[in-house]
């Protein structure tokens, strides 16, 4: 018996047994390869994930469907200066998982971004904003 490995995902070798597939196999896959072509997913673009400073980082959730990225970025801009807004989005499909990150440049302005941006609406949703809490932040966890 042989395995196939390999260490990049790929959506229509996900469920390939040998990595030969040449056709989708289910709709999930090809949503996945549908949304790859048309340039609304990267499934490499989260690789940079979790190495943003912990205490100038907010947790945004309740985010709507169509918010992407740059609405984020819109957002939280009048607040301060950005390093970098992540929105997390399913491996598979691409679509938006309705949360995300915003990561400040300066710990004054992410402060006053926790304050006042809990409870804004963006895109007829009211988001909710949040410090990160995780290893690292929060003592013992």
């Amino acid at each position: 018996m042989s395995w196939y490995i390999t260490d990049r995902y790929h959506p229509l070798q996900a469920g390939s047994i040998d990595g030969v597939d040449t056709t989708p196999h289910d709709r999930a896959v090809k949503r996945a390869l549908r949304a790859q072509h048309n340039k609304l997913y990267d499934p490499y673009e989260g690789e940079h994930e979790g190495k943003g400073d912990p205490h100038l980082t907010l947790f945004v959730g309740r985010i709507g469907a169509t918010t992407g990225e740059d609405d984020l970025q819109k957002l939280f801009k009048a607040f301060g200066r950005l390093k970098r807004v992540h929105l997390v989005r399913d491996f598979v499909t691409g679509e938006s998982r309705g949360y995300g990150f915003v990561e400040f440049e300066h710990k004054g302005d992410c402060l006053e971004a926790y304050r006042k941006g809990n409870g804004l609406r963006l895109h007829d949703q009211t988001i909710l904003v949040d410090f990160v809490r995780g290893q690292g932040v929060v003592e013992d966890w």
